[in-house]
């Protein structure tokens, strides 16, 4: 399939999150869109998630919100991309993603924002 899921975010919404940090901290949330037949969101923590063990890194999750759903996919933030990874919502959805994704003053463009998105490789029914 190779389908994308792309979503820009400017210097100004990375600096808004950080400014209202919310539990886990600085965190922006797509609203629900859909890609290769399948809904889901993106969580994008610019200064890494709770879970983040490498300082500077951002963190980046796909969340499937489709029932009984399995996919490969592989998230990117720039140019950077993680290894393909797998959703499965047979038993109910949850983020699934990498909490180092990459070191994210390596991925900011010169105008400060970034592109992150995923990349859906497969869609199948979950077993």
């Amino acid at each position: 399939m190779g389908n994308k899921l792309e979503w820009v975010l400017t210097a100004k919404s990375l600096q808004a999150a950080r400014e209202s940090p919310g539990v886990g901290g600085a965190l922006l949330v797509t609203g629900e869109m859909e890609v290769a037949g399948v809904y889901c969101r993106l969580k994008f923590f610019p200064d890494g998630s709770p879970l983040r063990q490498v300082p500077g890194f951002c963190s980046l999750y796909l969340v499937c919100t489709v029932p009984n759903v399995h996919v490969r996919f592989r998230l990117f933030a720039g140019t950077k991309f993680s290894p393909v990874l797998e959703a499965n919502t047979a038993r109910g959805g949850r983020d699934q993603g990498r909490h180092d994704l990459c070191h994210l003053k390596d991925v900011l463009g010169a105008d400060g924002g970034i592109v992150v998105g995923a990349e859906i490789l497969e869609v199948q029914p979950a077993t």
